[in-house]
């Protein structure tokens, strides 16, 4: 592949940090005391842009969103209700509409795995 092939791959991280923050900024905006479910849309929306914009962005957004929200589950011993399916809804929805693509998904599969071992170059030893 070409060298800017790789090199575009920067221009990645300003837009998904700017779209992480977003949704960040949504669920602070958004807490179980005063759950309006426009903040909660908005999060899912946000977390599934993260997620599009790159796979490692949408892991840490869509991870730190449902353990923040399980953890508040068991502190204040109810069950998920109307909150969990704003939050959660839009978001799966839109991620499964993106790996009905079995392109999209081999894509996925191929970043999950781990790196392999490369042999090392002689310049480095």
């Amino acid at each position: 592949m070409p060298l800017w092939v790789y090199g575009s791959r920067v221009y990645l991280e300003p837009a998904g940090l700017l779209v992480t923050l977003a949704a960040l900024f949504c669920y602070v905006k958004a807490p179980p005391e005063y759950a309006r479910r426009f903040w909660l849309a908005c999060t899912s929306l946000l977390a599934a842009a993260s997620f599009f914009t790159k796979y490692s962005f949408g892991i840490f957004v869509l991870g730190g969103l449902g353990l923040s929200e399980v953890l508040g589950w068991l502190v204040m011993r109810h069950r998920p209700d109307i909150r969990c399916l704003c939050l959660f809804g839009p978001c799966v929805v839109l991620l499964l509409l993106w790996f009905v693509n079995p392109d999209k998904l081999s894509g996925f599969l191929v970043y999950t795995r781990a790196v392999t071992a490369q042999p090392p170059d002689e310049a480095n030893g």
